[in-house]
């Protein structure tokens, strides 16, 4: 039911930079999309030709590890 139910003290640091992260950003909801926005903004824009210039190298698939 992604309900956490408890945490190790292993796990229990990550757990809480996640919380304080998610605390201190709470007044922000648009900070990811803005920090997307300026990281664009920065980048040359990809032409058509460029895109269809060299196909994308072949990454063979195989099963995620289950184990």
């Amino acid at each position: 039911d992604g309900t956490h139910r408890g945490v190790s003290d292993q796990h229990l640091p990550v757990y809480l930079d996640e919380y304080v992260f998610r605390h201190n950003r709470r007044g922000t909801p648009m900070a990811a999309f803005q920090t997307l926005v300026g990281l664009s903004a920065l980048h040359e824009p990809t032409t058509y030709r460029q895109m269809i210039r060299e196909p994308p190298p072949e990454i063979p698939w195989s099963e995620p590890d289950t184990q």
